[in-house]
């Protein structure tokens, strides 16, 4: 209500946009009725668990709840390693010159290999017409990508 009001204000509401406008307005107050019953119902299947099923159900809900936890934790563990990438240079010793020219080395080698499965697995997707296939070659360019450019910087 408050972006149409400011819309009247301003002479920002046009027949072009209003449409536009009234269908977002919609939208915003329709997820905040569709929060709302979301967590009606939640709430209300936990009380009816935690009515009819007493001390176990409470003992079951708490352990489910520690192994989302405990599952959560470790995906975002997993999560920031990939993150971090796989740059193996350390920075707490002096590289020589050699050792820079090596792990360069090994680096464009294993991106070469990387590139050279993404491309055959690439056309063997596009032969087959397989969109998973190629949905997981181009997650796995994109983080080649993200890798790549950690390295050149």
């Amino acid at each position: 209500m408050v972006a149409m009001g400011s819309s009247f204000g301003d002479g920002a509401w046009g027949r072009e946009s209003a449409v536009y406008r009234i269908s977002g307005v919609t939208s915003v107050i329709g997820g905040w009725f569709l929060t709302a019953f979301a967590a009606f119902v939640a709430a209300f299947s936990f009380a009816y668990i935690i009515s009819y099923g007493g001390t176990i159900a409470i003992t079951v809900l708490i352990v489910l709840a520690i192994i989302f936890i405990v599952k959560t934790h470790t995906l975002h563990r997993k999560r920031e390693a990939v993150k971090e990438g796989e740059v193996d240079l350390d920075d707490n010793r002096i590289l020589r010159h050699s050792d820079v020219v090596e792990k360069s080395s090994r680096n464009i080698i294993r991106t070469l290999e990387i590139i050279s499965n993404a491309y055959r697995d690439t056309i063997i997707g596009l032969a087959n017409e397989d969109r998973k296939a190629l949905k997981i070659t181009r997650e796995e360019v994109e983080g080649l990508n993200k890798k790549v450019k950690k390295l050149k910087n």
